[in-house]
């Protein structure tokens, strides 16, 4: 049937480096790994001013969350057409 897959998803190993069908080397997760704790002292050290859209939903919530953890200021902006500012 059409809306049925016929090729599923290869069952993911649990580490943060193992390819995947979008990165079969693991080399973008490779990268982020390393480059995550680098930006967070950048961060840290270099306060900005972040504009976050969709704020109220799963991905700007935790995006938001993620900023003020590191001392950011953070200007949220959503229509709450899917979010919930319970999110907030």
């Amino acid at each position: 049937m059409p809306w049925q897959k016929s090729n599923p998803a290869p069952a993911r190993s649990g580490r943060l480096d193992a390819p995947t069908r979008n990165d079969p080397t693991g080399h973008l997760r490779k990268t982020l790994m390393t480059v995550h704790p680098t930006l967070t002292k950048k961060l840290l050290g270099h306060p900005k001013v972040w504009l976050v859209t969709g704020v109220a939903g799963f991905i700007g919530s935790n995006l938001l969350e993620t900023l003020l953890r590191l001392d950011q200021k953070v200007i949220g902006l959503d229509n709450f057409a899917t979010g919930s500012p319970r999110n907030l």
